[in-house]
């Protein structure tokens, strides 16, 4: 497995040609598609890393040991990011509910 670049989603700046609705790109797509999209992607990596050592265990001759690692560590790091961001979510929520109204 290569780690391709043109996989990463990097949002790009857009002109809007009207209004849009709540929590939608121009494109239509919400924050919760985008967050599911995501979730899906980790879990995706996951299953292969998991996939991929199973095979590697199992003595099969096409898994290589360094597609190996770096499945692991891009699993990894996708999980950590993920955390890393599920933290900043709840951190964001607990300091809106301690706003005062």
């Amino acid at each position: 497995m290569q780690i391709n670049p043109g996989n990463i989603n990097f949002v790009q700046p857009q002109r809007i040609a009207g209004p849009t609705a709540p929590g939608e790109d121009p494109q239509g797509k919400s924050f919760l598609s985008f967050l599911q999209d995501s979730l899906q992607e980790v879990n995706q990596l996951q299953n292969h890393k998991d996939d991929m050592t199973v095979s590697f265990a199992a003595g099969d001759p096409n898994v290589d040991i360094h597609n190996l690692m770096l499945a692991i560590e891009e699993a990894s790091i996708s999980m950590q990011l993920t955390t890393e961001i599920r933290n900043k979510l709840i951190e964001a929520y607990q300091e809106i509910m301690r706003m005062q109204l």
